[in-house]
């Protein structure tokens, strides 16, 4: 406990003062050491509220006060002691018996909800035992002992309900009604400890159900069913009710979830009939196994034995409640057709005469004949354009997963666990990624769906299939390999020589400390079971003397001097301060920011442009990491978050503290158990992958969210074709190291060149080179973005850049493909220049190629029309000749009519071409307004929406190109007297870099070239184009 006083300027308290009972609400400060003064501040205005409660002198509701107290524990795992250690004094000498009453209720509430640290836990079962035989609290105390001997694998989420609370006064349990989708309910008794495994097994033995693998309670609001986790606890839920976060209360649902050999017939009879209502539900009120008319008719007179038992003649009212048997789409197929008197025939033909058992078991053995029993079907809406619908279902099976329709249940696809590489949750999207293996993938590799039952989906494929369940792996790669007192030793032993060799090279400021004072070992953590660390006498003379234990582990407060040898001290301070702000230890002082993104933001730039202050601010973030008590400490946290920024951005000039820092994370890396284990680990991870990386800009914010989570940057990359795909990528990657990713995850062949990334600047696409770092680009964007006022994302576009011989890899169906579909959107863009009687052309094979031989009207062209016609061609374009094309085309196969659309664009000798509209003014021979097309044979001049060129320039003969912010010379023939074009245009720094990457292509062509023949000469008198100078300094 921390050494208060009855006021700031009063004496110090005496331990006895401090566990009795206090007749003020005031109190000076926490009665546990806290860190965050935030904590400090709830410790005193709880007491103060909580001291009102017990003398029943609060003016709001009871209830509302023990949930909100309850809260404050669950929200902050620090305070926990702090509210124990107030109740449990409050509770000691109490005056009043109502006052003591209503203390020890509060000491119920939170030992309902959450468990004491280790520290304190052994006085509190011991404080608890003390004051199980008395009579006014002994109750109590039995309470409080019962719920905290309850192991807790996960902890409580929701403060009690007002349900709850008054079960826990009345020293009972819950009774929760637990129904069955036969809609029989069930009666069970809930503690506030009791999880939905334990319910399930509680209600087991009620109904006398024999195994209870493979089943799972369910939460129902409405028609929305969410599966609860074995570790949810009940309370939590009936809690999330009460508190209006759902628009009604719910129910509880009992529902087979596994079915791991869902054609085994099950030997209890019990569980038997447990299926066959769970069937009944799958095949009438939720149709998700798509059956026909006959089959339907069939199970519903099976269904009508067992619900009426034997057929009776004229009597149709019995089964006027069709829906009951019927799923409604063939109900509102034929709503006008007698189903009372067909299923009444079903009931004679089918049903009549079988026991009602038997009539169970021949429902349930034809239900287990559809391939879709077993599975539980989620909607979800497919990523990206398709040949199927975008609204689907996504049914996971034991043996893998199927794509089907939602209205049908027609199965489009099905995949084994074993023909994915990877199935991935998008981080920050409600969206889930399927990777294909290569030999796997027969129409795609890469499959992103859309579903607000993300969580849901991943706990099922992880119950099938724990090798695919990556999420689950998150932060748990932390090497948990036992180490011995002595390697714990060694490790320490390393970080001293580092701080010896830190000494003894000056780099660091001498402290000005006054005679004596603690050594290091005073404020060293101790290992566990006893384990020391060992310091040879000399070596703690020779080090520690001039630098004491408080100048390498964690402070509270600011340092009055920096750690190393700097000669200005302002931003040494400053930086530390910021520091203790983000870990919140300080409510001012360090850089001004906004909040914490920006004040990380504003830390990261001024190390960025001082190297001697990268070295300062690795010193200091070891030091707040270094020895902390409590390694899961959110303010430990906080320190932590910021060496994992720092690591990702750059690396300490000085090999020395870089030697430092290595030592100091192998060591941490050691409690894979803390926050503290799992953050070091990730900053190894962080430094592995920075290299010589040189950053310009500081993390943006979707970085540093991404970094303090212990998780890569992500960001969606998006295809020509429609699809779109979440990646993941460490911030020092640059844009070609995304771009081999993509090209490896979508299945495409190594051979295949000329692709790159296209952002978005603003509102304008543009390229990315390959060089440039990701995490730079992110900040500018979003800075770029804020500026404009205008919402930014991360995505990118993958397209094909460069268009060398061979323009298309012929070997690589998804090259062509890709290509294809950046052609169409060239055209829909007005970037390929087109008549009416090519339009008609191309219109009609994309019919044949989408639709195939299918009859059409005139009027069904538009999707089509609207999908690949620019804009001032769409509504000149006639019907009845785009049905006359389509006629021709009949049994053209798709991939045909598709090669034909590819060869028909590729007539224009520019397809390849990227064009840009720019404008001059310098030539009268020129139109004002131009396209510029960049290709392997040069830049090209045509009018706008024409296919001939009115001037050409090769490479051989340009001699210099330089773009500014609006405006790019290209000079041709002799650098002086040569002929100079200047185009106005505000994307001259991209024509820049594409002129720059089509001259680096052909520099390595006619290398290879050379290499092939011998003695070839690619110079000759062209040595002063541009092909043979290095590339102009191009800002990005």
């Amino acid at each position: 406990m921390s050494v208060r006083k009855h006021s700031v300027s009063g004496p110090p308290m005496t331990k006895l003062q401090m566990i009795t009972y206090s007749n003020t609400p005031v109190i000076a400060t926490s009665h546990v050491k806290l860190y965050d003064p935030a904590l400090v501040s709830l410790a005193v205005s709880t007491f103060k509220e909580l001291w009102k409660y017990m003398n029943n002198e609060l003016k709001i509701i009871d209830d509302l006060f023990i949930q909100n107290l309850v809260k404050h524990g669950l929200q902050n795992e620090d305070f926990r002691d702090e509210l124990y250690c107030q109740l449990m004094r409050q509770t000691t000498n109490t005056p009043s018996q109502d006052a003591l009453v209503r203390g020890w209720e509060l000491l119920m509430f939170c030992a309902a909800c959450f468990s004491p640290s280790k520290a304190l836990n052994k006085y509190l079962m011991s404080y608890l035992k003390k004051h199980s035989n008395q009579e006014v609290v002994g109750k109590h105390a039995k309470t409080c002992l019962r719920h905290l001997r309850v192991a807790r694998i996960a902890g409580r989420t929701m403060a009690p309900s007002n349900t709850e609370i008054t079960a826990l006064k009345a020293f009972g349990p819950m009774v929760c009604r637990i129904k069955f989708l036969d809609d029989m309910t069930k009666a069970v008794d809930v503690q506030s400890y009791d999880c939905a495994e334990t319910v399930l097994k509680s209600l087991a033995e009620k109904i006398g159900l024999q195994s209870t693998d493979g089943w799972a309670l369910y939460e129902r609001v409405g028609i929305q069913e969410r599966f609860m986790k074995s570790r949810e606890y009940l309370v939590d839920i009936i809690s999330k009710w009460e508190s209006g976060q759902q628009k009604s209360h719910g129910e509880f649902l009992v529902k087979k979830r596994l079915f791991r050999h869902p054609k085994d017939m099950p030997q209890d009879p019990v569980e038997y009939s447990l299926l066959y209502a769970q069937a009944v539900h799958s095949a009438v009120t939720l149709d998700e196994f798509g059956v026909n008319n006959t089959t339907a008719i069939q199970l519903a007179g099976l269904q009508a034995q067992v619900l009426l038992g034997e057929y009776e003649e004229r009597k149709p009212e019995r089964y006027a409640f069709v829906t009951c048997y019927l799923p409604q789409r063939i109900i509102q197929a034929s709503p006008k057709h007698d189903w009372s008197h067909e299923l009444a025939e079903a009931h004679r033909e089918y049903g009549s005469g079988k026991p009602s058992l038997v009539a169970k078991v021949w429902y349930l053995t034809c239900v287990k004949q559809f391939p879709l029993y077993g599975s539980t079907l989620f909607p979800v809406l497919y990523k990206g354009s398709w040949g199927h619908n975008s609204a689907l279902c996504l049914a996971v099976h034991v043996e893998g997963v199927m794509f089907l329709d939602k209205d049908s249940k027609e199965i489009w696809y099905t995949y084994r666990y074993e023909d994915f590489a990877s199935i991935m949750l998008v981080p920050g999207e409600e969206s889930i990624n399927f990777e294909l293996k290569s030999e796997a993938a027969d129409i795609q590799k890469s499959f992103t769906f859309v579903t607000a039952d993300k969580e849901d989906v991943s706990a099922l494929i992880a119950s099938y299939s724990p090798a695919h369940a990556s999420w689950l792996r998150i932060g748990r790669n932390v090497s948990r390999k036992f180490l011995r007192t002595k390697d714990k030793e060694r490790l320490q032993e390393d970080v001293i020589k580092c701080r010896q060799a830190l000494v003894e090279s000056g780099i660091l400021r001498k402290p000005n400390y006054a005679e004596g004072g603690s050594t290091f070992m005073s404020t060293l953590r101790k290992f566990k079971k006893g384990g020391t660390t060992k310091l040879k006498d000399e070596d703690e003379a020779k080090i520690f003397k001039a630098y004491r234990a408080d100048y390498w582990s964690f402070s509270k407060v600011p340092i009055h001097a920096s750690l190393s040898v700097m000669q200005d001290e302002t931003l040494p301070h400053k930086l530390f301060s910021s520091i203790l702000a983000y870990s919140g230890l300080l409510k001012s002082g360090g850089f001004s920011a906004a909040d914490d993104t920006e004040l990380i933001q504003s830390m990261v730039r001024e190390c960025l442009e001082n190297e001697e202050l990268r070295n300062e601010f690795f010193l200091q973030l070891i030091k707040q990491t270094t020895d902390h008590p409590e390694p899961n400490n959110k303010v430990n946290v906080a320190s932590w978050q910021l060496m994992a920024i720092a690591s990702s951005v750059f690396t300490p000039p000085d090999k020395l503290i870089t030697s430092y820092l290595q030592a100091h994370l192998r060591k941490c890396v050691t409690d894979h158990a803390t926050e503290e284990g799992q953050h070091a680990y990730f900053c190894q991870k962080c430094l592995g992958r920075i290299g010589d990386l040189k950053r310009k800009w500081p993390p943006s914010s979707r970085e540093i969210t991404a970094t303090t989570q212990k998780h890569k940057v992500s960001a969606s990359v998006h295809f020509a074709s429609g699809l779109s795909q979440t990646f993941e990528f460490s911030s020092a990657a640059n844009f070609g190291d995304i771009t081999e990713l993509v090209k490896e995850k979508i299945g495409m062949d190594s051979k295949t060149k000329g692709y790159c990334l296209y952002g978005y600047l603003g509102t304008q696409e543009h390229s990315l080179p390959n060089t440039e770092n990701t995490g730079d680009n992110l900040y500018r964007c979003e800075k770029l973005a804020k500026a404009n006022k205008l919402p930014f994302e991360a995505k990118y576009n993958f397209k094909k850049h460069i268009f060398m011989q061979p323009f298309i890899n012929t070997d690589d169906p998804l090259d062509e493909e890709l290509v294809y579909q950046q052609l169409l959107g060239n055209l829909k863009d007005g970037l390929i220049p087109i008549n009416y009687q090519e339009a008609v052309q191309v219109c009609a094979r994309l019919a044949q190629a989408e639709w195939g031989d299918v009859f059409v009207d005139k009027k069904s062209f538009g999707p089509i029309v609207e999908k690949a016609m620019p804009a001032g061609l769409r509504s000149k374009l006639k019907g009845e000749d785009l049905l006359v094309e389509h006629k021709t085309l009949f049994r053209v196969e798709a991939e045909s009519a598709k090669h034909q659309i590819l060869c028909f664009l590729q007539r224009w000798p520019l397809w390849c071409a990227t064009i840009f509209e720019v404008k001059q003014t310098y030539s009268s021979n020129l139109p004002k307004t131009l396209w510029l097309a960049v290709s392997a044979a040069g830049i090209h001049l045509l009018k706008p929406a024409h296919k001939e060129s009115l001037h050409v320039l090769t490479y051989d003969e340009i001699v210099n190109y330089s773009p500014s912010n609006k405006q790019l010379l290209i000079v041709v023939g002799d650098v002086a007297k040569g002929q100079k074009f200047i185009f106005n245009t505000l994307q001259a720094s991209q024509i820049a870099h594409l002129i720059k990457d089509y001259c680096a292509a052909i520099r390595m062509s006619r290398k290879r070239q050379r290499e092939e023949k011998k003695g070839f000469n690619a110079r000759s008198n062209k040595a002063k184009s541009i092909l043979f100078k290095q590339a102009p300094l191009l800002v990005t």
